[in-house]
């Protein structure tokens, strides 16, 4: 299963007090699977959540504390019940009584994505960027559906005339261009801006974990751990991010034992935080010491059951441990999450794991199709193993 501890995808997410991610997992979280790969692969899955203050239960209480509008709030209230339809006519509503309610707009656009109504949600894209024309936000969102579409050269020269021809002026907006490229797949380029941020202001720790993230996208494990342990040398009260990417890049390397002990400095700071108990969990169950890694997943999953990938590695812990009813168990978590979405990446691992190879080899075409970055870390993730020999996966994750 690949491992990250940053969320690439935090483009996605929309700027409100009523996030749309477009993720599994939209900010910082730990075993992620859908934060591995780019924007573009998620509307593939066309996974939808509405975030940020939870389910709305009394918006009169919620327009009190926040200030957002009435027609915006209803209609996520509306969206979080499963009643789409009605939650765009809400949202339309709110922008006709204030043009410039770029939320009603972005939550707008987040479920038209998870109706698969793209031509619409690409309007919506345009009206987003001409209320917020500093904000790369609607752009990122038009480049994401362009390429969906097909339309790789008027992506890129999109991108080319809105988005890379502004200069940045200072190391922070080096790092978010060199996160935007990265996005777009362009790691060179991402890691050139990174290189710069870091002449711009050495002391700046996130140029040194973007970058470290980035060389362990593109399988630059030991290169990636130097990275996060100079980010947490030159900034140390900052330093549990880095701690815990460079948790996810020794699971990488197969070094599990050294990564349970980053993680549980993690923990030891902040025993709550979900990435670290997260990727401890994974790197327990790699590691095979199973007894230790289920209490640990349980304890995320206190933080967020609905949580895909935890959820496969606690059948995957269950699975290895094998005790009394674990394997019936491990099987109905993984008949529950691909009944949930047999689309995304988590699912893609499900059936690797489970044997569905007919089904997997499906996927994993159109995963690789999309993003053709992921064909490195399918050939090298564990849950591969038993295909390594096989001549139809190995074609298919071939360079």
């Amino acid at each position: 299963m690949p491992m990250s501890a940053t969320a690439l995808l935090n483009m996605a997410k929309v700027a409100s007090v009523l996030f749309i991610v477009m993720v599994v997992a939209g900010c910082e979280t730990g075993n992620t699977l859908v934060s591995r790969h780019e924007y573009r692969l998620e509307l593939l899955s066309h996974t939808t959540y509405y975030e940020g203050v939870g389910e709305i239960k009394d918006i009169d209480e919620v327009l009190d504390t926040h200030g957002k509008g009435r027609y915006d709030l209803e209609g996520v209230s509306l969206a979080q019940k499963g009643h789409l339809p009605e939650a765009l006519v809400l949202f339309d509503k709110a922008v006709a009584e204030d043009p410039k309610d770029t939320s009603a707009i972005e939550n707008k656009i987040g479920v038209l994505l998870y109706l698969k109504r793209f031509d619409e949600a690409l309007a919506e894209c345009d009206r987003l960027i001409s209320v917020k024309p500093d904000d790369e936000e609607g752009y990122l969102f038009k480049i994401a559906l362009l390429q969906h579409a097909g339309k790789d050269a008027e992506a890129v020269a999109f991108y080319n005339e809105h988005v890379d021809s502004k200069k940045p002026k200072d190391a922070e907006k080096f790092v978010e261009k060199g996160n935007d490229l990265r996005y777009l797949g362009r790691f060179a380029d991402a890691l050139a801006c990174y290189d710069k941020a870091i002449e711009l202001k050495p002391a700046d720790p996130s140029a040194y974990d973007e970058k470290g993230v980035t060389m362990r996208l593109t399988g630059r494990l030991d290169e990636s751990i130097k990275l996060f342990d100079k980010a947490m040398s030159v900034a140390p009260q900052q330093r549990d991010s880095a701690y815990t990417h460079k948790g996810y890049s020794l699971i990488e390397l197969g070094r599990y034992d050294e990564a349970v002990s980053v993680f549980d400095k993690v923990t030891k700071a902040a025993p709550n935080d979900f990435s670290a108990l997260d990727g401890k969990g994974y790197a327990l169950t790699l590691a095979g010491r199973y007894d230790e890694a289920l209490p640990c997943l349980t304890r995320a999953l206190t933080i967020d059951k609905a949580d895909r990938e935890t959820n496969f590695c606690m059948a995957l812990a269950l699975k290895g441990r094998g005790k009394g009813g674990d394997a019936k168990d491990a099987a109905a978590i993984f008949d529950k999450l691909l009944k949930e979405n047999d689309k995304d990446l988590v699912a893609l691992y499900t059936y690797a794991v489970v044997g569905r190879k007919d089904d997997m080899l499906a996927l994993a075409r159109k995963v690789v199709d999309i993003d053709p970055t992921l064909k490195l870390e399918l050939k090298r993730d564990r849950e591969f193993k038993a295909y390594r020999k096989d001549p139809e996966f190995m074609a298919v994750v071939a360079p």
